[in-house]
């Protein structure tokens, strides 16, 4: 989706999936992120947040989450797990592209399962993000047992000071 526009059936439909169908993946994954989300403070901007399955790990002190989600339908998810967890959320419309955030603003970024949102997702991400200029690189390539959201990388990116 390179813009965003009139909320589409195809839209409603990937959301009702999602909650329902994402349990396999988030068991699975559910090995990597408590690590990589440990240390994060400060204000954090979750690209594509779905359903909610990162909240969880920054319903803590000292985080201030904003979400960035293109998909409308994925809203009412998110406001129940965020009401389950006891967590204020600022959840905004918006892409990746062009986050709904002033530059220099915020701690950390985090995407999980967002190239069902990009028009052209066969790409080598990892080679994007070894040549972005990142201070610090440090990732792996994964395998999760759901074919369609697989393979993967998981891992940190730190900007250059």
């Amino acid at each position: 989706m390179d813009r965003l526009g009139t909320p589409t059936l195809r839209q409603r439909l990937f959301a009702w999936a999602l909650a329902r169908l994402n349990k396999r993946y988030e068991r699975f994954a559910s090995k990597y992120k408590p690590g990589l989300f440990a240390d994060l403070s400060g204000i954090v901007v979750e690209i594509g947040p779905g359903t909610g399955a990162n909240l969880r790990y920054f319903a803590k002190p000292g985080v201030r989450w904003i979400g960035v989600e293109p998909n409308p339908f994925m809203t009412s998810y998110l406001e129940e797990e965020a009401q389950r967890l006891g967590m204020e959320i600022d959840l905004r419309t918006g892409l990746a592209n062009k986050l709904p955030v002033e530059d220099n603003t915020v701690d950390a970024v985090v995407s999980t399962l967002v190239l069902c949102c990009v028009n052209d997702p066969d790409r080598e991400t990892w080679h994007m993000l070894e040549t972005a200029g990142f201070g610090s690189l440090a990732y792996e390539r994964i395998t999760a047992p759901t074919p369609i959201v697989s393979p993967q990388i998981v891992g940190v990116a730190v900007k250059a000071t």
